[in-house]
């Protein structure tokens, strides 16, 4: 196409419940190889549906400390102080 693709994600869940951390990184760094401009991820897993439980920052921080492109927090923010949350 010759324009920029992104992608979003949710996080990968674990068989027991939480976010499988490695799971989601490497399926980023797998988008990314395959030439994504940008990467957003949303905080939660497929399971999370009707923002069951708090989004998961520390996957989103983990999933921006591996990539070189773009990545944009989705997910949980509901009022200002949550983009503050998120930033932090």
């Amino acid at each position: 196409l010759g324009v920029p693709v992104s992608a979003k994600v949710r996080c990968f869940g674990e068989r027991f419940g939480g976010v499988d951390f490695r799971s989601t990184v490497d399926f980023c760094r797998s988008l990314e190889a395959a030439g994504a401009s940008a990467i957003t991820v949303h905080g939660r897993t497929p399971e999370q549906r009707h923002h069951e439980g708090a989004p998961s920052l520390e996957t989103i921080q983990a999933v921006k400390a591996a990539l070189r492109i773009p990545v944009i927090a989705n997910g949980g923010t509901r009022v200002a102080g949550d983009v503050q949350r998120t930033l932090a």
